[in-house]
């Protein structure tokens, strides 16, 4: 999301129209529940080329994994974020958007726990340095959410064709040489 003072970190983020809010139902007009959040406020938008029409919601927003988040279950929904290295940074967030399938940049294991804090008014309520893209988080999720397991039963699968393609590939060729 928006980052106005390392402009090289920031993006557009959320567009008019609830263009890049992976919950909204994309109604015209919006979305009701995302016009609850902007009407809660919104920053404007930064000075930074191409983020003229940036929506910034006061509300802190993150995204989840979509291979592992159902979006029933987990959208407009709260969480508590606190800082891993420093507990007395904490923040609410409503989770509004998806990490897509194929282009999350976590690690399969870590799809679950992870989320992707919205802009620099976010980051820096959670204490962390600007100059870091990551940050150790804990997070209370909400009572009765909980991820499925899509990807981690694709890796199990996968794993055991190339064990199986393996050994298969051992005994062709030792039937082969005899």
């Amino acid at each position: 999301g928006p980052f106005p003072s390392l402009p090289h970190f920031s993006e557009i983020g959320y567009q008019p129209n609830d263009v890049g809010v992976g919950c909204s139902d994309g109604r015209p007009g919006g979305d009701p529940k995302w016009n609850e959040i902007l009407a809660k406020g919104v920053y404007p938008p930064p000075n930074i080329v191409n983020h003229e029409k940036t929506v910034w919601p006061v509300t802190y927003t993150v995204a989840v994994a979509l291979a592992v988040w159902n979006k029933e279950d987990v959208c407009w929904k709260k969480i508590k974020i606190r800082n891993k290295n420093k507990p007395e940074y904490v923040i609410e967030a409503t989770i509004v958007d998806f990490c897509p399938i194929g282009h999350c940049l976590w690690k399969d294991e870590y799809l679950a726990r992870n989320v992707d804090i919205y802009g620099e008014k976010a980051w820096n309520a959670l204490g962390a340095d600007p100059n870091e893209s990551k940050l150790q988080i804990e997070i209370e999720w909400p009572a009765g959410v909980v991820p499925h397991d899509a990807i981690s039963g694709f890796s199990k699968t996968d794993k055991i064709i190339t064990i199986i393609a393996k050994s298969l590939f051992f005994a062709i060729v030792t039937l082969y040489i005899f």
